[in-house]
């Protein structure tokens, strides 16, 4: 929701905390870039989430950051790549933070600038169906084997609607 990191640390004790979840998903730090907050800025602030939801028994997903067209200039490229390297060696170094890379996924491997296959992304910004399908699926890749698998309850897709246009699920 054009969240910064600032503003995620600042919500995270009434947002996370308070709730006691087992484990959080952190994906932070795009608006960060879009907005000229430095790299390092928002390192430390990542750093500060984490270590505020380890301390308080809550496992960590760290997600990376997604390519993007919006990321055209070598001070936005550079910042992602700095990013997504110190979150890959945060959770290497860390116990109870998992590391999900979900640049590669995204990536158009044509583009020489970092940017996103074009359908993976519905606005430069958000995922489209298909693109949070390979997020999700990185997802599960990384936490496969970790987690204890629960299963599904079984569910009813009905059919596309005006309001969505892809089918329920009930």
């Amino acid at each position: 929701a054009g969240d910064t990191t600032a503003l995620m640390l600042a919500r995270i004790d009434a947002d996370i905390i308070a709730y006691a979840p087992g484990w959080c998903f952190v994906l932070g730090g795009f608006n960060d870039i879009n907005n000229g907050v430095a790299w390092t800025t928002t390192v430390a602030n990542l750093q500060a989430i984490y270590q505020k939801l380890i301390g308080n028994g809550i496992k960590v997903v760290a997600i990376s950051i997604i390519p993007s067209s919006t990321f055209s200039t070598t001070v936005k490229q550079e910042a992602v790549a700095n990013i997504n390297l110190w979150m890959r060696e945060y959770a290497q170094r860390n116990q109870g933070v998992l590391f999900v890379d979900a640049y590669t996924p995204l990536l158009d491997p044509t583009s020489s600038s970092g940017a996103h296959v074009t359908a993976y992304l519905t606005d430069t910004i958000h995922p489209s169906t298909s693109g949070a399908q390979r997020m999700g699926l990185a997802i599960y890749n990384a936490l496969n084997g970790i987690i204890p698998a629960v299963g599904f309850p079984q569910c009813i897709a009905d059919k596309a609607s005006a309001n969505f246009p892809y089918g329920n699920i009930i």
